[in-house]
């Protein structure tokens, strides 16, 4: 809170600019200590320094990102970006990847970064997951996930305010590294794969981040804004496309199979309605996705009922359906999903009457 509150809303002088400076400077100090080290209660907090950081100067260091992603032009760098706003992106540019990579070495992000972070050299995430719980068995050492929701609101908030940051930051550069080099997207993957494998998670603050996250890439697919800006975040929307979006459907579907805690179903059903929505998904692409969301082993209420949700998703594609038919459908389902007696509940009197009430908005 001290830090949050130090932080000048502009930087336009020489002296709020080496506050910014020096705060940053204490702040990155903080995750480097030995205090750091033995107690992950310290990188909490400067992330969220940082991300509020970004809400307020997100204007400015994207300012300097995208001018740095387009090209050497000189003149142009010199005439929009005063040595300020440099500044300014650099401070935070490197406060972002010291927090990032000691929380990383501190395990602070879960078994699944960590499984995700390791794999490469051809080897599955099964074996990969494998050989990870082998050495920390071995080494004993301590994974847990006290950092996942605030990395993931952190990085909804640079999509929201600075993309091209944010792709920035998650493409493998260096510090204050060129930004039209070649992109590094191991770190850009880990994210999004961590974010699909949290939408599931135990604890519900992380959950609902993640999804919080995921819906902000889902909006840059459908961004408005400039070409240039488009284009610059081109490979966060590719990756999202090509690895994530069949995957986020069915495991949003399979969560309303009564998984998900009370608390996140709201945020799930706005992800659902907007994935839909926005994809270009066949029918039978749509069909084939359900019948994995929402398969047998998960899915109980019967034959009837799954070909109504097939239905309403269809309608969901061609954007005929609001959140709140989506809340009222979805939550009904997570709702049966949790009865006791789950097992036996597809011949029910109010699977029944759930058929009826639904049936006939198709």
């Amino acid at each position: 809170m001290l830090f949050v509150e130090c932080m000048p809303s502009k930087c336009n002088t020489n002296v709020s600019l080496s506050f910014l400076q020096d705060i940053c400077a204490l702040a990155k100090k903080v995750i480097e200590s030995e205090n750091a080290l033995q107690n992950n209660r310290f990188f909490s907090p400067v992330l969220t320094f940082i991300e509020q950081s970004v809400e307020t100067h997100g204007n400015t260091i994207e300012k300097v990102a995208l001018i740095r992603e387009d090209g050497d032009n000189v003149d142009l760098e010199t005439s929009s970006c005063s040595e300020n706003d440099k500044e300014i992106h650099r401070c935070l540019d490197s406060l972002t990847r010291a927090t990032i990579t000691a929380m990383t070495n501190q395990n602070l992000l879960g078994d699944v970064w960590a499984s995700v972070q390791k794999q490469g050299n051809g080897q599955s995430a099964s074996e990969t997951k494998t050989k990870m719980d082998n050495r920390n068995n071995d080494l004993d050492i301590k994974v847990c996930s006290t950092g996942l929701a605030p990395l993931f609101s952190f990085l909804t908030t640079c999509a929201e305010r600075c993309p091209v940051f944010l792709l920035h930051i998650l493409a493998g550069h260096d510090e204050g590294g060129d930004y039209s080099g070649g992109r590094d997207l191991s770190m850009l993957r880990e994210a999004m794969d961590g974010a699909v494998s949290s939408i599931l998670h135990s604890q519900v603050e992380i959950s609902i981040q993640a999804i919080k996250f995921l819906q902000s890439i889902v909006s840059l697919t459908q961004s408005t804004d400039t070409d240039t800006i488009k284009n610059n975040v081109r490979s966060l929307v590719d990756e999202y496309n090509l690895r994530c979006k069949t995957n986020v459907l069915c495991i949003l579907l399979r969560g309303m199979c009564g998984m998900f805690q009370p608390a996140v179903v709201p945020a799930a059903c706005r992800l659902l309605l907007h994935a839909l929505s926005t994809s270009a998904l066949s029918t039978v692409e749509l069909k084939t996705l359900v019948l994995r969301g929402l398969s047998q082993e998960h899915f109980l209420l019967g034959d009837r009922a799954w070909r109504i949700i097939y239905d309403f998703c269809l309608q969901c594609l061609r954007s005929n359906k609001t959140l709140d038919e989506m809340v009222n459908i979805m939550t009904d389902i997570w709702q049966l999903h949790r009865f006791e007696n789950v097992r036996e509940i597809a011949n029910s009197d109010v699977v029944h009457t759930f058929c009826i009430q639904y049936g006939s908005n198709k």
